[in-house]
């Protein structure tokens, strides 16, 4: 006798409780077909292992695509039938883990060498399946290749030491170039206060607004010189965001030009 009609001859003799039972076995059935469909083609290597002898009972493509091992090589074997030794009691010491405390176990890095690939860093997370008596029947295991993830992790901390680097160069030219533009820079200033002090009685207007320029520029070139000074640290601060009221920065450089131009020679 099949199950239908086992599960159908404890009912009560009646065509409609057997259509019934009918109707309740075929929406079983498409439900599994479903969930069994979800867990094919789930594009994370997902498998489950029996709490008992820790054999796999299930895998799914992506595992087979990732592990490079069919399921009927997988399925009803042990860790140590499938993995070398190194690597199987890593997986069967997690399994174990899960099993004992009953909560997820995670691996968060695990260097496994396949035999038809090159090396890949895994992570990996179990959790424990609890039967109707309360006690873990399967593992549930979730496997995520972060080999790809590990290495950009790698380049971007060399990247970063190289751009540090960089920097750090950058500061050491730029404090050298500035030393050796403040000095004409004092000089220059130097002998503008020479002129200015022992000549003021000989100079007319034109000579005293021409001394004053002179010293005005060389204020604004020191002023320059900081700022450069300053600019090649930038490279050793976090970057930061603010909002910038570009109106008021416009006409503030407006005004700076303005001040630097005379009557009748502003620009353009």
């Amino acid at each position: 006798m099949c199950s239908f009609d086992r599960s159908a001859s404890s009912l009560p003799d009646s065509g409609e409780s057997r259509e019934l039972l009918a109707e309740r076995v075929a929406e079983l059935l498409a439900a599994n077909r479903f969930l069994d469909s979800v867990f094919e083609h789930l594009p994370t290597p997902v498998y489950i292992k029996d709490a008992a002898q820790l054999l796999y009972v299930r895998i799914n493509r992506a595992a087979e695509a990732l592990f490079g091992i069919s399921r009927e090589k997988m399925i009803g074997k042990s860790a140590h039938e499938v993995f070398e030794k190194d690597e199987a009691d890593i997986f069967v010491a997690q399994d174990r883990g899960v099993l004992a405390s009953g909560t997820a176990e995670d691996i968060s890095e695990h260097r496994l060498v396949f035999r038809t690939r090159n090396a890949r860093l895994l992570h990996v997370r179990e959790v424990p399946v609890f039967g109707e008596s309360g006690e873990p029947t399967h593992i549930l295991g979730i496997v995520e290749d972060v080999t790809q993830q590990k290495e950009m992790e790698k380049e971007i901390l060399s990247l970063n030491s190289a751009l540090q680097a960089r920097a750090e160069d950058l500061e050491s030219f730029t404090a050298e170039a500035t030393h050796d533009l403040r000095s004409p820079l004092s000089v220059i200033g130097g002998y503008a206060g020479l002129l200015e002090k022992n000549y003021a009685s000989c100079l007319d207007e034109k000579g005293k607004r021409y001394v004053s320029l002179i010293r005005a520029r060389i204020n604004g070139m020191a002023k320059l010189v900081d700022d450069l000074l300053a600019f090649s640290r930038l490279g050793q601060h976090e970057v930061s965001k603010a909002s910038v009221d570009m109106h008021g920065l416009v006409q503030h450089v407006i005004s700076k030009m303005l001040q630097l131009h005379p009557k009748g020679n502003k620009p353009t």
